[in-house]
């Protein structure tokens, strides 16, 4: 199996790999992950190995497709999957193969309605137009109403034997218990410093090496988000200011300063993920800082602003700072919108 473009998480390649390379297709894959972690990426590089047409010299071929996978008349180990030049690669590549179809919600709870399972479905039954396999990816799977989740399950329990579904979602737990104990689960984490860095050098070289650092460490390796964030708005440069003046109004006390500070929050486009997460992630780094130099160690994410919560704050106050903001972390794996998010800052963090 070849992973071009997919960095990191061995533990998923060591479980794929030779599920690929035999031809064994699993006929369901749950890709979970938080944004950016490479689930779409991974989930079209699955689906362009399932229609690569590198198996045999000749192809493949309906006597050597098997419901169980390729029999060893119709299949060939020689060379990898996918190889990129034949053309089910070429046309999977360029998002126009027939028998691979995307589909999904937008993040938003319930936005996954039951209308658009059931037109996958009516199609599910239909014969590959030249692969031995369809591919179904559903992007955002943990959007789907209970109602899709179950008419899904009818197809997950006796799928037709030419069919193949990859899903993706952050957390399992968003999923029905009957749906996930259909689907190979394959988790995703983020990259390495070692791995995710030369990456960024070579997408964005014109960026300093310590800026594409700091965003790297910020967003935990989700090469995906770091992209997002230093693109052409420089996002990275916003979840900073923000984040300080967030970590000021705390140091402050009382709500209204801190109910000033959000201000940008609230005024978030709702899918402006990697700016409200980034805030959360940079303002618990401000926060640990000072803890840090309540005990007499250097800091560097914010050296005036972490001083200033040291001056304003006591130890505990600091310790309830941090746990309320990893509270949010936590609620945030729920897809809570930003409106709510701000009340809840709030309120927490001087309750």
């Amino acid at each position: 199996m070849q992973f071009d473009g997919f960095l990191g998480n061995t533990a998923a390649r060591r479980l794929l790999a030779p599920l690929i390379d035999s031809g064994r297709f699993p006929h369901a894959i749950l890709m979970e992950g938080l944004p950016g972690s490479g689930r779409m990426t991974l989930a079209k590089l699955i689906a362009k190995a399932a229609v690569c047409t590198a198996c045999s010299a000749e192809g493949y071929s309906a006597e050597g497709y098997s419901a169980e996978g390729y029999s060893a008349e119709g299949y060939s180990a020689e060379g990898a999957r996918p190889c990129g030049v034949c053309s089910g690669c070429y046309k999977a590549e360029n998002g126009i193969h027939p028998d691979i179809t995307v589909a999904g919600g937008d993040r938003t709870a319930r936005s996954f309605h039951i209308g658009a399972v059931r037109g996958l479905l009516e199609d599910a039954w239909l014969i590959p137009n030249e692969a031995p396999r369809r591919v179904f990816i559903l992007a955002e799977a943990g959007a789907m109403t209970p109602e899709a989740q179950n008419a899904l399950l009818k197809m997950l329990e006796e799928p037709p034997p030419r069919l193949m579904f990859i899903l993706t979602c952050e957390n399992r737990s968003e999923l029905l218990t009957t749906v996930q104990s259909r689907l190979l689960t394959v988790a995703l984490a983020g990259v390495s410093a070692e791995e995710g860095l030369p990456f960024l050098r070579e997408r964005l070289p014109d960026l300093p090496p310590d800026k594409l650092a700091a965003a790297l460490t910020l967003f935990d390796g989700r090469l995906g988000q770091v992209l997002e964030a230093l693109g052409e708005e420089d996002t990275f440069s916003r979840i900073g200011e923000i984040a300080r003046a967030l970590a000021e109004g705390i140091a402050a006390g009382g709500e209204w300063a801190l109910m000033k500070a959000t201000g940008p929050l609230a005024a978030a486009k709702g899918g402006d993920r990697a700016l409200i997460d980034g805030v959360l992630a940079q303002l618990l780094l401000i926060l640990r800082d000072a803890l840090a130099l309540y005990a007499g160690a250097a800091v560097s994410t914010a050296p005036e602003t972490a001083r200033l919560l040291v001056n304003r704050l006591g130890a505990r106050q600091l310790m309830h700072a941090v746990t309320t903001v990893q509270q949010l972390q936590r609620d945030r794996l729920y897809n809570m919108n930003q409106t709510l998010l701000v009340s809840l800052l709030c309120s927490r963090m001087h309750a």
